[in-house]
C-alpha cells in the first residue's frame, strides 16, 4: 500500500511539474498531498476490508472527478492566444489515455499465487502531436474518414519541442520509480521509429525537457 501512495505521489506530481496533464481537483502540489493522505486514511480506516489494489485509484478523492476529468495542457508559452492555458479533454481529442482497472484485491495478496500479483496502469495516446513532421492529420471533421494528407509532411517541431520533452521527463521519473519497485515499464507500440522505452524519439533522440535551451518547466 505504501508502494501505490508513492507511485501516485510521484505520477501526479510530476505530471503537474512537467505541466503535462492534472485531474480536475488535483491541480496544486497541496491537492496531491491531501489527496494521498485520504487514501492512506481509506486504508488504514479498515484494515481488515479487501481494499482493491489500485494505481492512481482518484475516485477515493472525489467520487464526481476521476480519470474522465483529466486534463492535457499546451505549454503556457504558446504564441496562439486562443490556447494559452487552455485545457483539452483527452476524452474528446485522445491526446493521452490511462487505463487502470482494478485486477487487484487484498484478499488476493493472502493466497497462494501471491509472487504473480501485479497492479499496473497504461498509458496511451491517438494524437500525433508529439511527432516531429506530420505525414497526415485532421484539420475539420471527427474522424478519419476526414484526414488530410501532406507531401512534403508537415513540419510540427514548434508544438512537438513543447510536448515531447515533458513527456520523456515524466516518464524517466515515472520509470525511475518503477524500477525501484522491481517493476517494469513495457511498451506496446506499432510505430517504433518514433517511440523507445525511454520516451518518444525528437529527430532522431530522446529529447528530456530540462536539454531545451530556456530549461523551465510550469510553475507550480
Amino acid at each position: 500500500m505504501d508502494r501505490i501512495l508513492e507511485f501516485d505521489e510521484v505520477f501526479l506530481k510530476r505530471g503537474l511539474q512537467f505541466g503535462l496533464f492534472s485531474f480536475n481537483g488535483l491541480e496544486s502540489l497541496a491537492s496531491i498531498d491531501e489527496y494521498v493522505q485520504s487514501r492512506r486514511a481509506e486504508f488504514k480506516k479498515d484494515p481488515d476490508k479487501n481494499h482493491p489494489l489500485k494505481l492512481l485509484h482518484v475516485g477515493v478523492w472525489d467520487e464526481n472527478c476521476g480519470l474522465e476529468r483529466l486534463f492535457f495542457l499546451p505549454s503556457e508559452k504558446s504564441s496562439n492566444p486562443g490556447l494559452h492555458r487552455a485545457a483539452i479533454s483527452h476524452k474528446s481529442q485522445a491526446v493521452m489515455n490511462f487505463n487502470n482497472e482494478i485486477n487487484l484485491y487484498y484478499d488476493d495478496l493472502q493466497g497462494p499465487g501471491v509472487d504473480d500479483a501485479l497492479i499496473w496502469i497504461g498509458i496511451s495516446s491517438s494524437s500525433n502531436i508529439w511527432w516531429e513532421e506530420l505525414p497526415i492529420t485532421i484539420l475539420n471533421g471527427d474522424t478519419w474518414a476526414d484526414c488530410q494528407t501532406f507531401d512534403p509532411p508537415l513540419d510540427n517541431r514548434y508544438w512537438a519541442y513543447q510536448c515531447t520533452p515533458r513527456f520523456n521527463s515524466f516518464l524517466r521519473e515515472v520509470k525511475t520509480l518503477v524500477e525501484q519497485f522491481e517493476g517494469s515499464v513495457l511498451l506496446e507500440e506499432h510505430q517504433k521509429e518514433y517511440v523507445t522505452e525511454q520516451g518518444i524519439l525528437l529527430d532522431g533522440k530522446i529529447v528530456y525537457q530540462e536539454d531545451l535551451n530556456d530549461g523551465t518547466t510550469v510553475d507550480i
